[in-house]
């Protein structure tokens, strides 16, 4: 039996938007794996209960320290030598960096998600950094041993300019995907509107611009609600601060409500739902999730955001960072609600036709399989 190991920095996202790709693999005959730098008892169940291994390693996922990279390097090298995967699945950044040179070295047949190029390929972050970053990345994709998914454009592009990657190993796929069953389509209410704003508390994802905007509309029309839904994020540098958090509760102008399970039902009791990152993004699996369950979007026009969304159609773009832009947005739906019932009909076809994650896991799967021949 081939074994593959997914090594990704994030239980939580690994349960989020990969374990599909595990169990269906697991299915097909092969043994998984998943390497995680931490892991809760809560999360220890659900992998349990999909019948999932796991193993541990030392991994610093946002800090730049020297000792601690090597530390995470080899930690990840030991893990490799111990595991001893066909093929390695590499999703997240710094797994796919430590864990694509380390591959390269051991020979290991490897997969490369790339779900957003990260804060490093933002205008004004570290220029050294992202020099760095560039010559791992093209020691990674020259090799001829590896196949790349990348889900917008705007990442293929970047990518192709670092030239020496074989572009018949490059996929571009739709995030990761939605479970169109799990994520129904219902009608939107239009005579309560709610915008909706699902995302984890960082500021790049928008918070400050969405509560801003929230403010002016509530103005004009007071009976709009709003809602955060998402975890707080202790540990991120770019987190929202837990005190910004519960003051929002306490003024009654957004009402955040934490991390839910039942995101569908969330889904179901809004009209809306606003994504304006700035956050770099893959493609954001919301913007999959309400396409699905048919709720017109508005969203910044950044790549991956504007990949998720057919403007004027299934929901709405605007500028990043513009609170002014966001708010006549909103009320041009509040105005005309029609509209958001004809996004809603739209955006399911959209999901409907580009977004199920059997196409997204059932290309994964043909990668184990073409790679599992290199091996």
């Amino acid at each position: 039996m081939k074994k593959v190991l997914i090594v990704i920095n994030s239980a939580k996202f690994f349960i989020s938007h990969r374990i599909p790709i595990a169990v269906e693999a697991k299915k097909q005959g092969f043994d998984v794996e998943v390497a995680l730098p931490y892991i809760s008892e809560d999360d220890k169940i659900i992998l349990e209960s999909e019948n999932i291994s796991f193993k541990e390693f030392y991994l610093d996922k946002t800090g730049l320290n020297p000792f601690k990279e090597l530390l995470s390097f080899f930690s990840l090298l030991k893990l490799l030598l111990f595991v001893k995967p066909n093929v390695i699945h590499l999703v997240t950044i710094k797994p796919v960096l430590y864990g694509g040179v380390l591959a390269r070295i051991l020979r290991i047949p490897t997969l490369v998600a790339i779900s957003g190029m990260g804060f490093l390929y933002k205008k004004d972050k570290n220029r050294i950094l992202r020099f760095i970053s560039n010559k791992v990345y093209k020691f990674i994709f020259s090799n001829k041993n590896v196949c790349l998914i990348v889900q917008n454009i705007n990442d293929k592009k970047i990518l192709d300019g670092l030239k020496k990657i074989n572009q018949n190993s490059v996929f571009l796929l739709p995030g990761s995907g939605v479970d169109l069953t799990k994520f129904y389509y219902s009608k939107p209410n239009i005579e309560e509107i709610i915008f909706l704003m699902p995302c984890r508390m960082l500021w790049d994802k928008g918070v400050k611009e969405f509560v801003e905007a929230a403010i002016k509309i509530k103005e004009k029309y007071p009976d709009v609600k709003f809602i955060l839904s998402g975890p707080y994020e202790d540990r991120n540098p770019g987190k929202v601060p837990l005190t910004f958090l519960n003051k929002l509760n306490k003024d009654g102008i957004v009402n955040w409500i934490g991390e839910i399970d039942d995101m569908v039902g969330i889904y179901e009791k809004s009209a809306v739902v606003v994504a304006p990152s700035y956050y770099n993004e893959g493609m954001p699996k919301v913007l999959l999730e309400a396409a699905a369950c048919g709720r017109a979007s508005i969203t910044t026009d950044m790549p991956g955001c504007r990949d998720a969304i057919e403007e004027n159609l299934t929901g709405l773009l605007v500028p990043q960072q513009n609170v002014i832009a966001l708010s006549k947005a909103m009320e041009k739906l509040i105005l005309d609600s029609s509209s958001i019932e004809r996004m809603s009909h739209l955006a399911r076809t959209k999901a409907e036709r580009e977004f199920s994650i059997d196409k997204v896991v059932a290309k994964h799967i043909d990668l184990y399989r073409k790679l599992v021949k290199k091996d």
